[in-house]
């Protein structure tokens, strides 16, 4: 009789060799599509999230082995016993901001057919959790639009959870959730944001590569260019080298590989959750390796010395995600987009007029 794991293994190797049949002859099962773009906001675009698989229910994974060589488990770390798996992830913002969109992704590399993938549990600070299912299925990912019940919620600071995410588990399982929130701050500089999903499977090759085109802005005529590009993937591993996000400019001949502190340029998808080169650690579970959920925000200022990266004036870049690594998949499902734009010149005229409509003053 087999056990448990035994069975964990099984489902697990059949599930790998049915998607190779698929993906060696097909790189995206779903083409990417714009899912939400502003032309123009003085705020920001921030991804929080989590994995909801590890080592252990309740104990931080820091280890550098990958997600094929543990025995993956649900994390439950709510204390309510009406979940079987659970994480959390902080958002923090003025309370003067105001949320302008909030899209919540999750999926799993494989999950048991008795669950619903569709509908998870989903709490925002201060309230108890509420179930909600997928607007839209993207492979085997799951997105809802939550803008109505992020925005409308007070106070918006805090801890968010997603909670009954339909996963298996054993050796070779990852999964987890991203929430996508774009806000409103006064104190911002102006930006473009875009974001894009779909799912595309990047492998050795021939499938080993994917674009992300973004257009509709202009960068400032003169002065720095700054911005943040972000990205949301399953199954990227730490140590397994050859998988890299490009990015260019379409003033720029040629890709340049993106990294920062924690994300090698050669082993950017590495199962981290990072933002401007640092580990997001106002998370529960809060694992320096999430195990195959990789979540990144990266700072496109510190790579664009000279604007040699995006230069002024530029009206459309590309990011590309490309992968070498023999046996490593990456299941790259959203990429966002970040660019400050020209600010408008505001200038306030004022006159006062006599009851003939004689102009007196003009200011």
């Amino acid at each position: 009789m087999k056990t448990d794991l035994q069975t964990k293994r099984l489902t697990q190797f059949l599930f790998v060799f049915l998607l190779s049949l698929v993906t060696s002859y097909a790189q995206t099962t779903t083409p990417f599509t714009q899912r939400y773009e502003t032309q123009g906001i003085n705020g920001d675009l921030t991804i929080i999230g989590n994995s909801i698989l590890g080592d252990s229910p309740d104990t931080p994974y820091n280890g550098d082995t990958q997600n094929n060589f543990i025995d993956m488990v649900f994390v439950d770390v709510d204390n309510n016993p009406n979940t079987f798996n659970s994480s959390s992830a902080r958002f923090t913002t003025s309370s003067c901001n105001r949320i302008v969109y909030a899209g919540l992704y999750w999926g799993a590399v494989s999950a048991p057919a008795s669950l619903d993938p569709e509908t998870v549990k989903f709490k925002v600070p201060g309230r108890g959790y509420q179930d909600i299912t997928a607007d839209v299925t993207i492979d085997l990912i799951y997105y809802k639009d939550v803008t109505d019940i992020v925005a409308t919620n007070s106070p918006i600071s805090g801890d968010y959870w997603v909670a009954n995410i339909s996963t298996s588990e054993g050796p070779s399982s990852a999964a987890g959730w991203s929430l996508v929130i774009v806000y409103e701050d006064p104190t911002e500089t102006r930006k473009y944001i875009s974001t894009f999903d779909g799912f595309s499977v990047v492998q050795d090759s021939p499938n080993n590569q994917v674009d992300f085109n973004y257009s509709g802005f202009t960068t400032p005529p003169s002065g720095p260019v700054e911005g943040r590009v972000g990205v949301a993937a399953l199954e990227g591993d730490l140590g397994w080298y050859g998988d890299q996000m490009l990015f260019k400019a379409d003033g720029n001949p040629n890709f340049t590989a993106l990294y920062d502190a924690e994300n090698e340029a050669n082993n950017f998808f590495n199962s981290k959750i990072t933002e401007n080169g640092a580990q997001v650690a106002d998370r529960n579970l809060n694992s320096t390796n999430t195990l195959g959920w990789d979540q990144k925000l990266l700072n496109l200022t510190d790579l664009n010395p000279g604007n040699s990266l995006i230069g002024n004036g530029e009206t459309g870049a590309t990011v590309r995600v490309t992968n070498d690594v023999g046996g490593d998949w990456i299941y790259t499902f959203l990429n966002t987009f970040a660019i400050n734009i020209i600010e408008p010149t505001l200038q306030v005229i004022t006159s006062v007029e006599d009851t003939s409509g004689n102009q007196i003053t003009h200011h």
